[in-house]
C-alpha cells in the first residue's frame, strides 16, 4: 500500500512540474562569454546573444515606454521602461526566469490585462521571443557594435525596412489608432512617409522633424543607412 501511495504522489509531482510553465524558453546558440563593451566600440555582435540596446530597448521604447503608459514621465503604476536601469528597478524582470517575470507574462494576457493595452497592437511572436531570450540570458545590459559588418548597399523593404519599422516604430505608428495618424505597418503607408522625406528626417533626428523614436538610443547608423538606401532607390516594394 505504501508503495502504491508513493507512486501516486510521484506521478502527481511530475505532472505538476511539467505543466506549470506556460512559456518555456528555448535557448539556442547562446554564447557563454558575450562581449560587454561600449556602443560603437568596434566589437561585433555575437550570434545567439540578445543585446539590450540593439534588440530589446527598441521594442520597449516603441511599445511600452510611450506617453500615457510606461515612459519616464507617466510611469503608469510606477513602471518606467524607458531605460535599462529603470526597467530593472521595477522588479518586473527576474533575470534567468522569464516565466516569473511580470514584464514578460503580461504580453500573453487579454482584456484589461493586455499589454500593450488596446488599441495598441500586441507584440509579434518574434518580439516576445526576443524578450524571453533576453531574460533567460540574465537580462543583461550587454553592448555590441551593430554597425560592424553592416551592408546597406542593397536594402530591401521586406528584409531590411520591415524589421526596423516593426521593432522601433509600429508600436506607436501601427494598428487601428496610430500615433499622430501616421501608420507605418503597411508598404503603402511606409512608402508615402518615406517619399515625403519624413521617415528619414524623423529617424535621423534631423532639424525640422519630430525625432523618432522619441526616447532611447535611436536607430543605429546601419539602420539609418539602410533606410536612406531604400529611399534613394525609390522606396520600392522589394
Amino acid at each position: 500500500m505504501k508503495l502504491l501511495i508513493f507512486s501516486f504522489l510521484l506521478t502527481v509531482m511530475v505532472f505538476v512540474t511539467t505543466t506549470s510553465c506556460k512559456h518555456e524558453p528555448t535557448i539556442e546558440n547562446v554564447s557563454s562569454d558575450p562581449q560587454d563593451t561600449v556602443p560603437n566600440s568596434g566589437t561585433p555582435c555575437e550570434p545567439g546573444v540578445v543585446y539590450y540596446f540593439r534588440d530589446v530597448q527598441p521594442i520597449l521604447v516603441s511599445n511600452c515606454a510611450v506617453s500615457g503608459c510606461h515612459d519616464n514621465v507617466t510611469k503608469k503604476e510606477g513602471i518606467d521602461y524607458s531605460s535599462f536601469a529603470s526597467a530593472i528597478a521595477t522588479g518586473k524582470i527576474k533575470p534567468f526566469k522569464p516565466n516569473s517575470s511580470d514584464m514578460y507574462e503580461v504580453l500573453f494576457e487579454s482584456g484589461d490585462e493586455k499589454m500593450p493595452p488596446s488599441p495598441r497592437q500586441s507584440l509579434t511572436t518574434a518580439q516576445k521571443a526576443t524578450i524571453e531570450k533576453w531574460i533567460s540570458q540574465g537580462a543583461k545590459e550587454y553592448f555590441c557594435d551593430a554597425n560592424v559588418g553592416c551592408d546597406s548597399t542593397s536594402a530591401s523593404y521586406a528584409n531590411d525596412i520591415v524589421p526596423i519599422l516593426t521593432n522601433s516604430c509600429t508600436g506607436c505608428h501601427g494598428g487601428s489608432s496610430p500615433s499622430a495618424g501616421v501608420s507605418l505597418d503597411t508598404y503603402q503607408s511606409a512608402a508615402a512617409f518615406a517619399n515625403n522625406g519624413k521617415l528619414y528626417g524623423s529617424s535621423a533626428h534631423l532639424s525640422g522633424y519630430s525625432p523618432m523614436p522619441p526616447s532611447g538610443s535611436g536607430l543605429t547608423s546601419c539602420e539609418l543607412a539602410k533606410i536612406k538606401n531604400w529611399i534613394d532607390q525609390g522606396a520600392p516594394n522589394n
